[in-house]
């Protein structure tokens, strides 16, 4: 269970669940984000956000049907473009400076995605007459993975892996501009669905109901990352491409995250906890393998049903909830490492452990290095070898383990290219993040080195032959 995170302020001055899109209570037969009949009342003219109501026609010519979502900073609605076609509006309410500019940021970065069938799709912004800004997405026809984990459900190791791999996908565009997500969560995540596929079996009254991969397959599931309230400009590339004006605005120049910490308990990486105590010129260890981790404890959570690190504080006594956050937190922060789920194979487990390793220099080091394991064990059944130090060692070894296999004999799970990463002047001197595949020398063929030395050794003795004519 999802808790929005109130962290006591002389252990940790601000922390939040989200930036908006916590699902409202859920109206009887509702997993979905459809189904409401749009109101018959006349249009308001309201420019106001905290006073929006049904049938309000806002900026832009976007008719507000229903409440679909509401955060701490922002709520979601369903509605209809001029055209009648279905969207999602995010409006902001809250009049929080920092609010503002965190609503701003996400904008942006959801603009500057490339498109990915992954990723909940822009559509538009624009600001209400009272100066509240508002994002227009792609209305996603579904439910989300924390509703249907709530129903007692697990997945297969299959099924589990190929949504993991759709999720992994989702971070691509994310991850290749150094941009982490924040706020990885079942909540988060939608899954897409056709009205014509079939639905997911009921829960399994005798105990949990195990979904398999065919059932995935069958039921037309889509993964959606939703949510980008909570970004980070991890290793800076935003704020510079906004220096030299490559970027409009200055949206990333001010550091929002000292001494704060954002996210969802169960999910936030250890590291996150320390950067919650840093002081300003401390560099921050926040970056993509903090996602990794949040992507670990979700897929944790596909084959066991429940996170590894339960937080079930009491709410009803606020100075109990205090304590029991920080007791909480205190454990998270010293390292503790999830055991090996019964039934789980080592080889799939060998991959969620390393995703959860206290340290990040060890886990993944983003999305598509966690893409990369899972698709190694949905093709050949392998997992990764422990007391690694870097991606590197990893993919050299099962690139020497996998020369002797056919590798025609399996489908290959085929992630798209990352996109490109904007192109910044070399002036600018950009350090950027190379991929670990470009680290790795092509393996020679066989005989190769051999000759490479005979031509080396012949060349060394015509060298003493001519130095010894010549003097």
């Amino acid at each position: 269970m999802a808790h929005a995170a109130n962290f006591p302020a002389a252990d940790f001055p601000l922390a939040n669940a989200q930036a908006g899109g916590t699902a409202p209570p859920a109206p009887q037969r509702a997993t979905s984000r459809v189904g409401a009949a749009p109101s018959n009342a006349p249009p308001a003219s309201r420019g106001d956000a905290k006073s929006l109501e049904p049938n309000t026609t806002i900026t832009g010519g976007y008719k507000l049907i229903r409440l679909v979502g509401r955060g701490n900073f922002a709520k979601v609605w369903e509605a209809t473009d001029a055209r009648g076609e279905r969207v999602a509006v995010k409006i902001l309410h809250s009049s929080h400076p920092q609010a503002n500019k965190r609503f701003l940021r996400e904008i942006k970065v959801v603009r500057s995605l490339p498109a990915n069938e992954h990723v909940v799709q822009y559509v538009d912004h624009g600001v209400l007459p009272d100066g509240s800004p508002f994002l227009v997405l792609e209305f996603v026809v579904g439910f989300t993975l924390g509703q249907l984990l709530s129903t007692g459900r697990r997945f297969s190791e299959q099924a589990a892996c190929s949504l993991m791999l759709q999720l992994c996908r989702s971070f691509a565009g994310l991850h290749a501009l150094g941009v982490t997500h924040g706020d990885i969560k079942p909540n988060n995540i939608m899954l897409a669905k056709s009205a014509s596929a079939p639905s997911l079996p009921a829960p399994n009254k005798a105990g949990k109901e195990v979904i398999h991969l065919a059932q995935v397959e069958r039921s037309s599931l889509r993964i959606k990352l939703l949510d980008f309230g909570l970004v980070r400009d991890a290793q800076g590339l935003l704020k510079l491409l906004e220096q030299h004006e490559m970027l409009p605005g200055k949206d990333f120049a001010e550091e929002l995250d000292v001494g704060m910490l954002a996210g969802t308990p169960e999910y936030i990486a250890p590291e996150q906890l320390i950067d919650a105590r840093r002081e300003e010129h401390e560099p921050a260890l926040t970056d993509t393998p903090s996602d990794v981790f949040g992507l670990g404890v979700v897929f944790y959570q596909l084959i066991t049903g429940v996170v590894p690190w339960p937080f079930e504080p009491d709410s009803r006594d606020p100075e109990a909830y205090r304590h029991s956050i920080k007791e909480y937190l205190g454990r998270r922060a010293s390292g503790e490492r999830p055991e090996c789920p019964p039934g789980t194979s080592q080889a799939l487990w060998s991959i969620i452990a390393r995703s959860l390793d206290p340290d990040p220099k060890k886990r993944q080091g983003d999305a598509l290095a966690l893409f990369r394991d899972i698709e190694r064990f949905v093709e050949y059944g392998v997992g990764v070898p422990a007391n690694l130090d870097t991606e590197e060692t990893v993919l050299a070894y099962f690139d020497a383990a996998s020369a002797d296999v056919d590798k025609e004999s399996a489908p290959v799970t085929a992630m798209k290219q990352l996109p490109a990463a904007p192109v910044v002047p070399e002036s600018l001197a950009v350090s950027t993040r190379r991929d670990p595949s470009d680290l790795i020398p092509a393996a020679a063929p066989p005989g190769s080195r051999t000759m490479m030395m005979f031509i080396i050794v012949a060349a060394c003795i015509a060298l003493g032959v001519a130095v010894a004519f010549l003097f």
